[in-house]
């Protein structure tokens, strides 16, 4: 149970956090990718990266009718022609649609979501990349490409969220808290807020690092760390988010 309340509590954060950021954040550059940064000072830090990902959005505001969101997806399509492409839900209150590709160990998605709300239909665009390790230069090279698919799925600055998944090289003597401590201070950065229970540690943080923020409770807030232990000898699960943790492990 312990496990899964971690999962909840990090995800419980992400849900109010991304209401939060969706309405009062500063988009972030797609000429910059925190991923990488969050990627060579983790490394420099020992620690092993066994999966990342890259997730960004958009509200299409000038969509107003799902007949304009239907031909705002056939152009995608004859964009991004050598994806697969399929309706996953379609009705008078909601219509989604999912666009995929996989090379190699990179898999990549766009999603377009648009929901009536009776009001009016909110659309949004969705790029998600997700990867396996991390292999320095051919990262760097995979970044640009991430940049360059951007570039052509969106019309503004979108909403750009960062995450990887770790451990340690080699058998760490400290405590989770003395790791997560070090982590902080690796990414000078100053705790906002934080949850600590027996097997697992989050916390929500400020580093001067990252241009991305958001804010929950008056304070600005940019990165989230999670450690996780599964018994004793057990390596400990490394999870770095920025601005927030959105990935479920």
């Amino acid at each position: 149970m312990k496990k899964y309340s971690f999962i909840f509590s990090i995800m419980g954060i992400v849900g109010l956090v991304w209401i939060i950021f969706g309405n009062h954040s500063d988009a972030a550059s797609i000429e910059e990718l925190s991923l990488l940064q969050i990627a060579q000072t983790v490394q420099d830090e020992n620690i092993l990266i066994q999966e990342w990902s890259v997730h960004a959005r958009e509200n299409l505001e000038n969509l107003q009718t799902f007949a304009e969101v239907k031909a705002y997806t056939e152009d995608m399509k004859k964009s991004f022609t050598d994806w697969n492409w399929s309706v996953t839900k379609e009705s008078q209150e909601r219509y989604e649609v999912i666009g995929t590709l996989k090379k190699n160990d990179l898999t990549e998605t766009i999603k377009i979501l648009s929901t009536d709300t009776k009001d009016n239909v909110q659309t949004y665009v969705i790029y998600e990349a997700k990867g396996a390790g991390y292999k320095g230069s051919i990262q760097e090279s995979i970044g640009e490409y991430m940049k360059s698919q951007m570039s052509d799925i969106f019309t503004k600055k979108p909403n750009i969220f960062s995450c990887i998944i770790g451990h340690y090289d080699g058998n760490m003597r400290e405590s989770m808290l003395e790791q997560m401590n070090g982590l902080l201070s690796t990414f000078n950065a100053k705790e906002i807020e934080a949850l600590e229970e027996e097997q697992f540690i989050s916390t929500s943080a400020y580093s001067p690092m990252f241009k991305e923020s958001v804010t929950t409770d008056g304070k600005d807030m940019n990165l989230q760390i999670g450690l996780r232990k599964e018994g004793l000898g057990a390596k400990t699960t490394i999870v770095i988010g920025t601005p927030i943790i959105t990935i479920e492990y």
